[in-house]
């Protein structure tokens, strides 16, 4: 990717601080799951001599067909995003565990510093470093007053692969109770937490989001959300950073115009043409 302008460590730092482990790739919450139930079947269902990436690899491609053998027998669903619309066979240039692993480790649902690669290779505990670590979030604490010999299973079961036959992506209650308890616990600060607990920000994150699809003159639909949005911002931090992320984006507008200008006059672009940009920045 191109950084023409010399801005995208800043950007990218920014948008790390409102979006911690969030990525623009990403598409359904329940890709973040799929990742660790994986991991947790490899204890019971890899075969003695198969390694544990080779079992990793062939059950997400085959979590991949089961998720698009789903969406293309229920063309009512169809609209909805997933990974794999142009590739029948599961066998994506770039696989869902890789786009979401920093997502799934910054919220401990696999409690690793390393990438997967390194996990599959390394790993010689079972369920301790995986979605089923008791961290002390709350669906975790409340399954295991209910159950504590199975408490270390919050959220997991054998038969989720089926699940996702029967119900497509769609989170279960767990999935998001958990969910909506890490995000809480590891990434206070961030925009994702505040959007779930604070239903007048969702109303209007979703307002600005509407509003930009129908006015195709809004540039940008963040700025919208963040006037409008700020005060009512609870957290100091958060806040902060928006403004920050407010300001930064109203800045650079203009070098951006300048950059394109210089552009279009190499190109040789009418002088009208590019006047009318010129006022514009």
């Amino acid at each position: 990717v191109q950084d023409e302008l010399g801005v995208g460590i800043i950007r990218d730092a920014m948008s790390n601080r409102i979006f911690p482990g969030f990525s623009t790739l990403y598409t359904r919450a329940k890709y973040f799951f799929i990742t660790p139930y994986i991991l947790l079947d490899i204890d019971t269902k890899k075969k003695r001599k198969q390694s544990n990436t080779d079992y990793f690899r062939k059950a997400e491609i085959e979590a991949n067909k089961v998720v698009i053998e789903f969406y293309e027998n229920n063309p009512d669903r169809m609209g909805e995003s997933y990974f794999g619309k142009d590739k029948k066979d599961g066998q994506l240039k770039r696989q869902p565990s890789e786009i979401y692993w920093n997502g799934i480790t910054t919220l401990h649902l696999v409690d690793t510093n390393g990438t997967l690669d390194q996990l599959l290779r390394d790993r010689r505990s079972t369920m301790e470093e995986l979605l089923s670590n008791n961290r002390g979030d709350d669906v975790t604490r409340e399954q295991g007053e209910r159950d504590g010999r199975n408490a270390a299973f919050v959220s997991y079961s054998a038969d989720w692969l089926d699940e996702i036959r029967r119900n497509g992506l769609t989170l279960n209650a767990i999935e998001a109770d958990t969910l909506r308890d890490r995000l809480k616990q590891y990434t206070p600060d961030g925009l994702p937490a505040a959007l779930v607990f604070n239903s007048r920000l969702w109303d209007l994150y979703k307002a600005a989001a509407t509003a930009s699809k129908a006015d195709k003159s809004m540039d940008n639909p963040m700025i919208h959300f963040i006037k409008s949005a700020y005060s009512d911002i609870e957290n100091e931090e958060l806040r902060k950073n928006l403004i920050a992320a407010h300001d930064m984006s109203l800045f650079l507008y203009g070098p951006h115009i300048a950059y394109n200008i210089r552009l279009w006059s190499k190109a040789g672009a009418s002088k009208d043409f590019i006047n009318q940009h010129r006022d514009e920045g």
